[in-house]
C-alpha cells in the first residue's frame, strides 16, 4: 500500500471514529467513568459527554482510566440529554428494561450493523444510563433507537463500563468504512449514506408543527384532537426514517405558510379540511 493510500485509509477511520460518540447519562460511580474512557480509547474511540457526573470525577476517576486521561480531559458536561444529543442524527439508548412505553427495542446486533452503516456520514450516541436506575423514558424518547445487550437472564446486568467496553468492541469495526467500485472510472470510492439533522434541528421542526396544530385547532387535551397525540406520532416517525435537511426546510416552509393563511382568516375551510383527518 503506498503511503498516499495509507493516508486516506487512516483519514477515514479517523472520520469514522470520530462520529462515535459515548453518552453517560448520570453515571454515580466515577470508577466507572475511568473505565469506560479506558474502555473507549482501547477501541479507538475519543468523544466521551457526561451528563450531571459526581463530584470531583476527573480526578477521581482517573486510577482506573490508566491511559486514557485525555479522553477525561476532553469529556464535556451537559446537564442535559438533550444537549448532548444536539447534533447527533442517531442515537441508541441501551436498556434492559423492556416495555410498551419505552420505545422501539432492537437486538443489539442489529443496531451495531445500523450505526455501522450511517457512521461514515452522520453522528452516531450510544447512551448509557446511571447505574442504580439506568434510563427513564424520558431519555429514550430522546433516542432513536434502543439496543439490548443479551446476557445470561440469570444475571442478566452489565457493569456501565462493561457495557461501554462491549458496545465500544463492536462498534472498532467502522475502520472498515463502505465502499463501491465506481464502474466508469474503476476507483473504490466511500459508499455515501443519507446526512439527517440532528436532534436539536429535529426537536425545532416538532415545535414549529406542534404550533401549527394549535393554530388549526387542536387541542391540548385527550383524544385523536390532541397536540400532544399527533405530536408523538409525528417525532415516532422522524425517529424511524430519520429528517433530511431540505426535508426540514420544507416542513417548515409548509407550516409557516398554514400558519400564515390560518391567521389571516382566510383558512375556515382549510380549518375543517384539516379536522376532518
Amino acid at each position: 500500500m503506498t503511503s498516499e493510500k495509507k493516508t486516506k485509509t487512516s483519514d477515514a477511520v479517523a472520520l469514522s471514529s470520530a462520529n462515535v460518540r459515548f453518552v453517560l447519562a448520570e453515571p454515580e460511580n466515577p470508577d466507572n467513568i475511568g473505565a469506560a474512557a479506558r474502555a473507549m480509547k482501547n477501541m479507538g474511540f475519543m468523544d466521551l459527554r457526561l451528563i450531571k457526573p459526581p463530584r470531583n470525577w476527573r480526578s477521581a476517576s482517573k486510577k482506573m482510566a490508566m491511559h486514557a486521561t485525555d479522553v477525561l480531559h476532553a469529556a464535556k458536561v451537559t446537564d442535559t440529554l438533550a444537549e448532548a444529543l444536539e447534533d447527533v442524527q442517531l442515537a441508541i439508548a441501551t436498556s434492559r428494561r423492556t416495555g410498551p412505553k419505552r420505545g422501539r427495542f432492537l437486538d443489539f446486533n442489529s443496531a451495531v450493523k445500523k450505526a455501522k452503516q450511517a457512521v461514515a456520514a452522520q453522528r452516531i450516541a450510544f447512551v448509557f444510563g446511571k447505574e442504580s436506575m439506568g434510563l427513564d423514558n424520558a431519555a429514550l424518547d430522546l433516542c432513536d433507537l434502543i439496543a439490548v445487550i443479551p446476557t445470561n437472564p440469570e444475571c442478566p446486568s452489565i457493569n456501565l463500563a462493561q457495557a461501554v467496553m462491549i458496545t465500544a468492541f463492536s462498534m472498532a469495526e467502522v475502520a472498515f468504512v463502505p465502499r463501491y467500485n465506481d464502474r466508469k472510472t474503476n476507483v473504490m470510492k466511500v459508499l455515501k449514506t443519507p446526512v439527517f439533522v440532528g436532534k436539536k434541528e429535529l426537536m425545532d421542526v416538532l415545535h414549529i408543527l406542534e404550533e401549527t396544530l394549535v393554530t388549526l385547532g387542536y387541542t391540548h387535551g385527550q383524544g385523536s384532537r390532541s397536540v400532544a397525540r399527533i405530536k408523538a406520532a409525528w417525532h415516532g416517525l422522524f425517529k424511524r426514517s430519520g429528517l433530511l435537511g431540505r426535508e426540514t426546510q420544507m416542513l417548515k416552509g409548509f407550516a409557516r405558510r398554514v400558519r400564515e393563511r390560518a391567521g389571516a382568516g382566510a383558512s375556515s375551510a382549510l380549518k375543517n379540511n384539516f379536522s376532518n383527518v
